[in-house]
């Protein structure tokens, strides 16, 4: 929404520069300005055709919900080293920041909703069941 509402101020700046053009100096600031913006605009496709644009599913710093394994024993109770897999660990759902190096995660152990947190751990005890 965000990105249609930019997009109408920019369209209706540009048309503002030209119907203003009525001298030379705002027709060179009108083409000026609409020269840097597809500058910008090539930049991007530039960027989206070598594969370095990149479209976030959420903003850096978004909450956002994680699966984890948390130990649901004492370190007594499980025989094996932290963060190992073994019957006293647990998936559990907490929520975080958005962080850049999650982007792999994403809809894996990484969710933008509670809701798809949820049924995402549903899903996977429903398997571990079997």
């Amino acid at each position: 929404m965000e990105n249609i509402k930019l997009y109408k101020e920019t369209n209706d700046r540009i048309a503002d520069l030209l119907l203003l053009c009525e001298d030379n100096a705002m027709c060179l600031y009108a083409g000026t300005y609409i020269k840097s913006l597809e500058e910008k605009i090539k930049n991007y496709e530039d960027l989206e055709e070598q594969g370095k644009l990149l479209k976030l599913p959420c903003a850096v710093g978004d909450t956002v919900y994680y699966l984890d394994r948390f130990c649901s024993g004492t370190s007594l109770d499980c025989p094996r080293r932290p963060c190992e897999p073994c019957e006293y660990y647990k998936l559990e759902i907490y929520e975080g920041k958005f962080k850049l190096n999650d982007i792999n995660d994403f809809g894996k152990t990484v969710f933008l909703t509670r809701e798809e947190a949820e049924a995402a751990l549903k899903e996977l005890e429903r398997g571990k069941g079997e």
